[in-house]
């Protein structure tokens, strides 16, 4: 590119944004030589800085109209939402180091999602107004039925929804243009977090904002069924505050309490579940003993339910697992151990249960409805992939996944079984297994084609978009410029769409097609930024 905009370096003094003046959480009479007090915007500084979210200069000074940088942002996002900074997940963004003093903010909330991993966070750039929408809608959940539309904002700008969103709910007061390029200044970033604060105190949903007793004269806000919480204590007594802050460690102490409970109730379904079939089982030995056929149906009926109740607590622990794991808490490891080792138990009772116990009815039955579930997932295959739907598509996919592994899972135990009349019914299931495995076959070419003609055609556009937009730079064409960047902005929207659509394809034959248009993505919003 032959010409790209040199951002603003900010001084030193810009770096002491999120170190603030030394105050009390609620210090009266605060001012700052350049906030004078009919200005519009001095409540939202007197707020935040009482709240230590935002601080002053070591001048006595707010510098209101200096610009937000992107990292600062992160910081200042970091307090209002009371994270947790420590031990934190590298970002791998090439321009922040881990000696930043903002990078814990900044891994913390792209972890959360609120900042998409990227090559580059470009910590010093100002953040747009743009920008700004699009990590506080996600950060504070926001929702809305409506979304507000400016003249300069279009429904194909990669902003639209975001910032619709942000001005639907009075967050910001403009009217005509929104600016969605516009640099975000110290003053205005102080509003919109003191709407926001006021406006997720004001909703039905408990967040940790309606424990902060002093931000104003509702006290601390309590939800029907809640318990109430006590007070916090005042700043003249024995553990003073700097400022209302619920620790984060209570709602984390809390959800492991609630995991340590599910996971250790999950292992004690399973091994009562496991005595109850061998109860069953011995009771079954004793009919068999007697030879008594009415017991011993009996038996096998009482046998069926309760191999299949632990089949659903099987399913039901692996979500409680899944779930535990996410959470990532050191304090459940040898619980989560425990549970793994119980679920491995769990199955190896109803594999072995199965193959030893029930004899050809069973078998055949359940060979049976296993050659009807196969046969139904390869016709429903078969549509999806005349359809050509990525959603249908995937689905079937899945379906058909599982359908084969099921399959084979029955023919394992049917081997394993004392049962040895049924060949029929196993070749035609493993005809069907072939057949459905073929048919995936087909299913992941159809996706890696489709994909492929797409990733391609959306590498190309990006390519033409970035030319034509290098063209309008180097002519110097305002014009040209404004309509070749919301051309490629556009591109962009639509190719990350493409890449949702695509999320949820388990097929590792396509990751590398989805990796060479993560990459042309973020070449684009590269080449974007840089013509600012």
């Amino acid at each position: 590119m032959s010409f790209k905009k040199v951002l603003t370096t900010f001084s030193a003094a810009a770096l002491l944004f999120t170190v603030p003046v030394t105050i009390s959480a609620k210090a009266e009479g605060l001012s700052f030589k350049d906030v004078p007090k009919d200005a519009d915007y001095y409540p939202f500084v007197q707020k935040l800085t009482e709240f230590k979210i935002l601080g002053g200069y070591e001048d006595n000074t707010f510098k209101p109209t200096q610009y937000v940088t992107r990292a600062q942002a992160a910081s200042i996002l970091a307090k209002v939402l009371e994270l947790d900074l420590t031990n934190v997940k590298d970002p791998g963004f090439s321009d922040v180091s881990k000696e930043n003093s903002h990078y814990a903010a900044i891994a913390k909330l792209t972890e959360m999602g609120v900042f998409s991993k990227q090559e580059k966070f470009n910590p010093n750039s100002p953040l747009t107004r743009a920008q700004m929408a699009a990590i506080l809608v996600p950060a504070f959940k926001l929702e809305s039925d409506e979304i507000k539309t400016y003249p300069d904002v279009k429904k194909d700008d990669w902003h639209y929804q975001v910032v619709g969103t942000f001005g639907a709910l009075n967050i910001t007061a403009v009217e005509g243009n929104y600016n969605p390029n516009g640099y975000v200044k110290r003053a205005n970033l102080a509003a919109f977090i003191v709407r926001l604060i006021n406006l997720k105190r004001d909703d039905d949903k408990q967040d940790i904002w309606d424990q902060w007793k002093d931000w104003d004269n509702r006290g601390i806000i309590q939800f029907p069924g809640k318990p109430d919480k006590p007070d916090k204590p005042d700043k003249d007594e024995e553990t003073p505050t700097d400022s209302p802050k619920p620790p984060k460690e209570q709602d984390d102490e809390q959800e492991i309490k609630e995991l340590e409970k599910a996971l250790d109730a999950a292992i004690d379904d399973l091994e009562d579940t496991q005595e109850e079939v061998e109860d069953v089982l011995e009771d079954l030995r004793e009919a068999e003993d007697d030879n008594d056929k009415e017991d011993i149906e009996e038996e096998k009926e009482n046998l069926s339910k309760v191999l299949n109740e632990l089949d659903k607590l099987i399913i039901n622990a692996e979500d409680i697992l899944e779930k535990a794991k996410k959470a990532d808490f050191k304090e459940l490891e040898s619980n989560e151990r425990a549970l793994e080792r119980a679920i491995r138990d769990a199955k190896k009772v109803v594999d072995e249960t199965y193959g030893k116990t029930f004899d050809k009815e069973y078998y055949e039955e359940l060979l049976e409805e296993t050659i009807e579930d196969i046969e139904e997932a390869i016709e429903d295959a078969e549509k999806a992939n005349k359809d050509n739907s990525i959603n249908l598509l995937n689905r079937a996919y899945e379906d058909l996944t599982k359908a084969v592994q099921t399959a084979e899972n029955i023919l394992d135990s049917y081997d394993d079984s004392n049962v040895d009349t049924l060949q029929d019914e196993e070749e035609e299931l493993l005809e069907l297994i072939d057949e459905a495995e073929s048919l995936l076959k087909e299913l992941v070419d159809t996706f890696e084609d489709k994909l492929d003609s797409q990733v391609d055609y959306f590498e190309d556009s990006l390519e033409a978009a970035m030319d034509e937009l290098d063209d309008a730079i180097d002519e110097d064409d305002r014009g040209d410029i404004y309509d070749a960047r919301e051309k490629l902005e556009g591109i962009i929207e639509n190719a990350e769409n493409l890449l949702k659509q695509y999320r949820n394809v388990n097929i590792d034959k396509l990751q590398d097609e989805k990796e060479s248009l993560e990459k042309a993505i973020k070449k684009a919003k590269d080449e974007l930024e840089d013509s600012e």
